[in-house]
């Protein structure tokens, strides 16, 4: 059996092998350690570490330096118990900490904290409370990893673990004041609610036991000072919660004092005061921002994608993610779908398009549309990101988020809170993002595209023709597009003109493109985002008949079967290549063209 450690990141970053403390280095190992320790026994690639170890651009070195890092802990954990000699286990390109069960306070804590809260959902508050003491017993400080740096994704993550203490707190609250122990509970949450004037659970709490104590007036008094506290610092009223219970008490419903039988309560010293949080500085409140840009004039053939975002935001989503092939209208279809949700979020509509833009220069573009000073926006994307969450955390806001390529560009400005909605329009899906609904878009059917180009062109044109041009634009609403604004900008010119020159493949990207419209530049930038290997097999899948199979890819180029297999995914994933689901592989037109046209050094 492998050698006892005991590993604490609840307060103090501390660990022991048997009875033996084990002297830690200061600084970015120590930092490694425990962001190792916070995602215990799961792989967490390098670059994950390299984001949680650097606030904002990494050293060029950032790699070699947690492999440094990793080298130095791992001869800390030397264990030789085990297969690899160390609890520090590393694979290729990641790294995962291996932790025995009770080795690591903070998997005590989350075990414990859950079994109280189902317990106080199975009507059980006493079990609820003897968990809930034990769960917050094993906290040695207010904070997890006291006197770590706390740069990036490490200070983001240890702040979640401190909130969910504070959450942990309210939770044995709450049970207590079902077990009727409202007037022993007052004075401290007094005090909490001094320290921690914008949690609104414990101005309710705190609520709730003035009233069960029969101080009504207090209670009531009590909603006024959180109003205050929130306007005042926040530029924001009280949640709907907290005004639904006030709305009771002046109603005095009976329902509030609808408790569980009153029980004895004993203080446990393993149920500290709660930490102190930051109080973010007085604001005005801002008029609500109204963002969205204009939506299309003409929408056909998108019913069903319509009703998937509608169920999905009915069903509890908190984002939506929009995508499809280049020139298929994912923006579009995205700035439509946020217009329609717009009333169900009265706090604004926040717009962003990220493309090549820094992501914290896109927080602080989100931060002024919200009314924060120029000179208040924090520095470093972490810091943003906090604020931002900060910002909108009693809010409704529905933030489209255009010309997405990663999901680390659109993941730091994703709101936290249940009130609000995220859109994104990407060139790929997201599925990683918690709680997204996925709506991929497909190109236009031949009568839904023929359509478009009636109702943007009138019905005075020839349909033969405009089928034609449809055929050759393959249902891609921006490619239809670009036909509508060249033949309006030109009345001399008919739709069976245009399908002529369409006709000619080697003229057909250049007749594809209308001012700020192209669709050689839609297709650039997608395949910009898939690697030169994937490109260069796009380039050889181009001239061979379709559909393409791995190996056929392989036999008439120089990758393995294996890469081929890669690359091949790769491009399915960015929509320039669809999969038939028997092994085959088929591009575009307009893809094999582009691709064809492309030298390598070009792409």
């Amino acid at each position: 059996m492998p050698m006892s450690f005991s590993f604490q990141i609840l307060g103090q970053l501390t660990v022991r092998s048997g009875a033996v403390p084990v002297e830690l280095p200061a600084g970015k190992p120590q930092a490694l350690l425990a962001a190792l320790l916070l995602n215990a026994n799961r792989l967490v690639p390098v670059d994950r570490l390299v984001d949680a170890l650097w606030d904002e651009a990494p050293p060029r070195s950032a790699v070699a330096n947690v492999r440094t890092y990793a080298v130095r802990v791992r001869k800390l954990l030397a264990d030789p118990d085990t297969v690899a000699g160390s609890r520090l286990l590393g694979q290729e390109r990641a790294y995962r900490i291996a932790v025995q069960p009770g080795e690591l306070d903070l998997t005590e804590f989350t075990e414990l904290a859950a079994q109280g809260r189902a317990a106080l959902r199975a009507g059980d508050p006493s079990r609820a409370v003897e968990r809930l003491i034990a769960a917050l017993a094993c906290w040695r400080d207010d904070h997890a990893g006291v006197g770590l740096p706390r740069p990036g994704g490490l200070g983001q993550r240890l702040a979640a673990v401190d909130d969910e203490r504070l959450r942990t707190v309210e939770d044995l609250v709450d049970a207590r004041l079902t077990l009727q122990h409202h007037e022993v509970l007052i004075g401290e949450l007094r005090r909490t609610v001094v320290e921690h004037p914008l949690r609104e659970r414990t101005w309710g709490q705190l609520m709730r036991a003035l009233y069960r104590a029969g101080d009504v007036s207090g209670a009531l008094r009590c909603f006024l000072e959180a109003r205050a506290a929130l306007r005042e610092r926040m530029g924001v009223d009280p949640g709907p919660e907290l005004r639904r219970l006030h709305a009771a008490m002046l109603a005095r419903d009976p329902a509030l004092d609808e408790t569980a039988p009153c029980q004895p309560f004993a203080a446990h010293p393993g149920a500290p005061a709660f930490a102190a949080l930051p109080v973010p500085a007085h604001r005005p409140r801002p008029e609500p921002p109204r963002q969205l840009p204009p939506g299309p004039a003409v929408l056909v053939g998108r019913e069903p994608a319509v009703d998937a975002v509608l169920s999905a935001v009915a069903t509890g989503a908190r984002a939506v993610c929009v995508s499809g092939p280049p020139g298929v209208g994912a923006s579009a279809f995205a700035v439509h779908a946020a217009h329609l949700l717009a009333d169900r979020y009265p706090d604004g509509q926040l717009f962003v398009r990220l493309g090549t833009a820094d992501p914290a220069a896109a927080a602080a573009h989100l931060l002024h549309s919200l009314g924060v000073a120029d000179e208040t926006v924090p520095r470093g994307l972490a810091a943003r990101t906090a604020r931002l969450r900060t910002a909108l955390a009693s809010r409704r806001v529905l933030l489209l988020v255009d010309g997405v390529d990663d999901v680390a560009q659109v993941r730091p400005l994703l709101p936290a809170a249940p009130g609000c909605l995220a859109v994104i329009a990407a060139s790929r899906p997201l599925p990683t993002i918690d709680g997204v609904a996925l709506v991929p878009l497909d190109p236009l059917s031949r009568s839904d595209a023929v359509a478009l180009l009636l109702g943007s062109l009138g019905p005075a044109q020839d349909p033969v023709a405009l089928d034609e041009v449809a055929a050759h634009c393959e249902g891609l609403p921006a490619a239809l597009r670009i036909v509508v604004a060249r033949l309006l900008g030109r009345p001399d010119r008919s739709a069976a003109a245009c399908a002529r020159r369409l006709r000619v493949p080697e003229r057909r990207l250049d007749e594809l493109r209308a001012h700020d419209l192209s669709i050689r530049e839609s297709l650039a930038a997608r395949c910009a985002t898939v690697s030169a290997a994937a490109m260069d097999a796009l380039r050889t899948l181009a001239g061979l008949p379709q559909p393409v199979t791995t190996h056929d890819l392989a036999a008439a180029s120089t990758l393995s079967p294996d890469r081929a297999g890669d690359a091949l995914d790769e491009l399915v994933d960015a929509r320039l290549v669809t999969a038939d689901g028997t092994g085959g592989h088929r591009a575009g037109d307009l893809v094999r063209l582009f691709a064809a046209q492309m030298a390598p050094a070009d792409v």
